[in-house]
């Protein structure tokens, strides 16, 4: 009876250890995605802590962060060497405004930048019709596909209000942009073929 009492004892202490452990670890990664930092990425079944600063993705196992390893650039994997640009796209609630895409590999993340302009026209009036708070949000999304049509990956979303102006020597707002990172296996990467273009949310 005594030995038993001890080893239930023995088993509660372990636990409320693992509790605290893991309530420090969600803390610190809280905190420091707070500080802008680093996002939390879903992906399938997996979670990924990625470093906006480096691109260095890390899965969120448990309590523990494993590092992605990529894989190096070599003579075969030219996609790695540089960023690639993709052709211009465009929506039809934004008439005569291209969307450009350029994304680049590294450390287990495909790191992409949207370009958006001209500015004045449609995008500055649903720029400026939408509120950051707002519930619906206009929103567009750029899926890669290989060469056989299939889609891979998550789609590249970004919302409308959320990008960064960008102006010229008399202040005045050219374009939009907005970036990110997502995880991404280098196979994956190697065999994105073509964008195709999504939006909703647009009135």
């Amino acid at each position: 009876m005594f030995l038993t009492i001890l080893l239930r004892l023995g088993e509660a202490m372990v636990n409320r250890n693992f509790v605290v452990l893991s309530a420090a670890i969600f803390t610190l990664t809280a905190c420091d995605q707070i500080s802008g930092r680093h996002d939390i990425v879903r992906a399938g079944n997996q979670t990924f802590l990625i470093n906006k600063a480096t691109g260095e993705a890390k899965l969120i196992d448990g309590t523990t962060l494993v590092a992605v390893k990529a894989l190096e650039p070599t003579a075969s994997g030219e996609p790695f060497k540089k960023a690639k640009t993709w052709p211009e796209q465009s929506i039809n609630d934004l008439q005569g405004v291209k969307f450009k895409l350029r994304t680049k590999y590294r450390d287990g993340a495909i790191l992409w930048i949207v370009e958006a302009g001209p500015f004045s026209g449609d995008l500055e009036k649903v720029y400026k019709a939408t509120q950051p708070s707002s519930v619906v949000q206009p929103t567009v999304m750029l899926e890669l596909y290989d060469d056989e049509g299939f889609k891979i990956g998550e789609p590249i979303e970004f919302k409308i209000r959320h990008g960064s102006r960008t102006v010229n020597s008399k202040n005045e707002v050219m374009e939009l942009n907005w970036s990110g990172a997502q995880p991404m296996t280098p196979d994956t990467y190697r065999s994105a073929a073509f964008v195709n273009t999504r939006w909703y949310g647009f009135k």
